[in-house]
């Protein structure tokens, strides 16, 4: 779905699988998604990008195997109370100018769980990320962000992994 120009979309209750990208908004459009399910997306699940506007609400990403919420551009978006699960690269991300208030958010199994880049803005705040594979939370480059009453944890160590293979320590001693 592309909502871009001047266009003004609100997006409630939909099912959206199988595209490259699920949501895309651009221009000065203003979307309001709530509730709506996005899976199966090869490049992002929601993004918005240049000038555009809007929330993401208690909606669920799935199997996005890019990115599962994008904020670029100079975009101002708020995303809240959403949950991005599976395998991918990163669960939200926030880059160049772009600027985000992200709340109650809960990023599952991704390789990255949220990144603030370039001299993008977020405030970020009850977020849940867990079994991230590379990192939980990143800021990098110029960005600022405030991360408050928010919880990162990494992914269990697999059977191939060098936490994995240490010799554990008995518990007894001769």
């Amino acid at each position: 779905m592309l909502v871009a120009d001047t266009a003004t979309a609100t997006l409630s209750a939909n099912t959206i699988a199988e595209h490259d990208v699920g949501i895309q908004v651009g221009g000065t459009a203003v979307v309001e998604t709530d509730a709506t399910t996005i899976s199966t997306s090869a490049v992002a699940a929601v993004g918005y990008g240049e000038t555009s506007t809007g929330t993401v609400r208690g909606s669920s990403v799935d199997a996005a195997a890019g990115v599962g919420i994008e904020i670029t551009g100079s975009a101002q978006v708020t995303v809240d109370a959403n949950t991005v699960t599976g395998a991918g690269d990163a669960g939200l991300s926030v880059s160049e100018s772009a600027q985000a208030t992200e709340t109650g958010n809960v990023v599952t199994g991704r390789n990255v769980g949220i990144q603030v880049g370039g001299s993008a803005r977020a405030d970020i705040s009850g977020a849940n990320v867990r079994d991230s594979a590379l990192i939980g939370v990143l800021f990098a480059d110029q960005s600022s962000a405030a991360w408050r009453e928010a919880r990162s944890s990494p992914a269990p160590p697999s059977a191939s992994s060098p936490v994995a293979r240490r010799p554990r320590r008995s518990g007894t001693t001769r």
